[in-house]
């Protein structure tokens, strides 16, 4: 597969399309066919923010000792998707932040997360990663998609680590999880026909403690593309009366 930069259909404002569009062809995204995968954890994460959130409640009415507001309950039942919110933000600003390292320029995008410390944490472990794994662009992100497999997607850098080059992926989660590696085998598909000499791997920086990890993909691409391409048959099938098909 050739590198192709594409373009997408401008959304409206707040709103994320489901799909790139390519001389009048529809691809669904990827990481919106991987949301097709289970994730438990995510669950239980949504139910931990409305648990804090009622507690942080209750704690605020007995230090005021105010009339408890039912109406609260609608907010503790919202404060996982305003959690998300922020939580997005702040990964698409450590996208910016490792684009302007690697550039060795000065990240001058305000901070959209708390000031809790967060941000200088990150910007010490984008600093670290970069030092130590000696990284360099190869290739800045691009979008890209394949015709044959109809997908597209941007990936984040092909860089040079230690002197060889890898497909990475940042991630600020809590972990890397197995369909992050899903993910960068669709984009380097896209980019090179298997087998590719590109290594894939996630840099993952975390946002409590400040240190960062690179973890490597343990599966061939061709093994983890074929999973990848399991789940866009069920995302093609659930999906195949959606309006954006039309």
């Amino acid at each position: 597969m050739r590198l192709t930069v594409v373009s997408s259909v401008d959304p409206a404002p707040g709103e994320k399309l489901p799909y790139y569009e390519v001389g009048g062809v529809r691809y669904p995204s990827v990481t919106t066919i991987l949301s097709v995968l289970s994730k438990p954890a995510l669950g239980q994460w949504a139910a931990n923010e409305a648990a804090e959130a009622a507690l942080r409640y209750a704690q605020e009415v007995w230090d005021r000792k105010s009339r408890i507001d039912l109406s609260k309950l609608r907010e503790w039942k919202r404060s996982h998707t305003a959690a998300k919110n922020v939580a997005a933000d702040i990964g698409t600003w450590t996208h910016g932040l490792m684009d302007s390292v690697l550039a060795e320029a000065r990240h001058r995008v305000p901070y959209p997360g708390p000031q809790d410390g967060t941000e200088k944490r990150l910007r010490g472990a984008a600093a670290g990663a970069r030092r130590e794994l000696r990284l360099r662009t190869f290739q800045a992100g691009r979008m890209v998609f394949s015709e044959a497999n109809g997908y597209a997607g941007t990936f984040d850098v092909i860089a040079s680590v230690k002197g060889l080059p890898v497909l990475l992926d940042y991630k600020t989660s809590s972990a890397v999880y197995d369909e992050h590696h899903l993910q960068t085998a669709a984009y380097l598909a896209a980019v090179a026909k298997p087998p590719s000499k590109i290594r894939r791997g996630i840099l993952r920086l975390d946002k409590r403690s400040g240190v960062w990890e690179l973890v490597y993909a343990p599966r061939p691409l061709l093994e983890d593309l074929e999973v990848f391409m399991a789940a866009k048959r069920l995302y093609d099938w659930r999906t195949r009366d959606a309006a954006w098909r039309r």
